[in-house]
């Protein structure tokens, strides 16, 4: 009987050992990995002109400052003839139930101009706002007419 606590203990106690070394411990922390890894993968996305990695992103009922899911895709393609490098730094994401803010640095670079802009701004702001749906994080924009 001794024995069968003491085995009851270790065990116990590697289970808890093993959950206090999660990366996820705190409410939020897989939804900001799951973005971050989003926003990785939209970096990517510029630098290899590959404009549908974004837009399979774009939640159908996108709207941002007026612009719809379809708008948004033109722009993306805008961004792409323009800029072959985008840099989204100093990142933090605040998550609230299903939706998320995503606030960075951002720099866009190409052959003729570099822009660097704090986001969300009024200007771009495109890729900061997110809604999970349908299983995943998608961009949503802030809603705003």
């Amino acid at each position: 009987m001794r024995i069968r606590s003491l085995i009851f203990i270790i065990v116990l106690g590697g289970v808890l050992l093993l959950l206090s070394c999660s990366d996820v411990t705190k409410p939020g922390d897989a939804a900001r990995i799951q973005i971050n890894r989003l926003l990785d993968d939209f970096e990517d996305a510029v630098y290899n002109y590959r404009v549908e990695d974004i837009t399979a992103h774009i939640h159908r009922d996108f709207l941002h400052n007026g612009r719809e899911r379809g708008d948004q895709v033109f722009i993306w393609m805008q961004r792409l003839l323009l800029f072959d490098q985008m840099y989204l730094q100093e990142r933090t994401i605040e998550v609230n139930g299903i939706a998320a803010l995503a606030s960075f640095r951002m720099t866009l670079s190409g052959a003729d101009s570099t822009v660097v802009s704090q986001e969300p701004s009024a200007e771009y702001g495109d890729i900061s706002y997110f809604i999970r749906d349908e299983g995943r994080w998608q961009l949503y924009g802030n809603q705003l007419y």
